[in-house]
């Protein structure tokens, strides 16, 4: 019995933590990453930026998207402050690390 207790103890031990999921080093440990979509010839398609993991899928990637931008012939910009699961796939992808957008940064209340 007492070895069960032992046993019980220390599973359920390895179950606590501390962090929460929205927890403030969270949020500030926070990474950004621009998607860039081009033609075969070199032409931009689209601009994502893409809030946190970004996961490579079966057609191109998963990424939780805050802003897009289309290209030519009628471009739109898009922000989605929430955020919204979107799948980029395109000819060309060109990923590169960015900072936090301005407008999501006055958003938030930061300087």
């Amino acid at each position: 019995m007492k070895y069960l207790l032992l046993l019980a103890f220390a599973l359920l031990a390895g179950c606590e933590t501390t962090r929460t999921k929205d927890s403030a080093a969270d949020k500030d440990c926070q990474k950004y990453t621009k998607l860039t979509v081009t033609d075969l010839t070199g032409d931009m398609v689209s601009e994502w930026i893409a809030e946190g993991r970004v996961k490579k899928a079966d057609q191109g990637y998963t990424i939780k998207a805050i802003e897009r931008r289309s290209g030519p012939p009628n471009p739109t910009e898009s922000k989605y402050p929430n955020g919204r699961i979107s799948t980029v796939a395109g000819q060309n992808i060109i990923l590169e690390d960015v900072e936090k957008p301005e407008w999501l940064k006055k958003l938030d209340g930061e300087k």
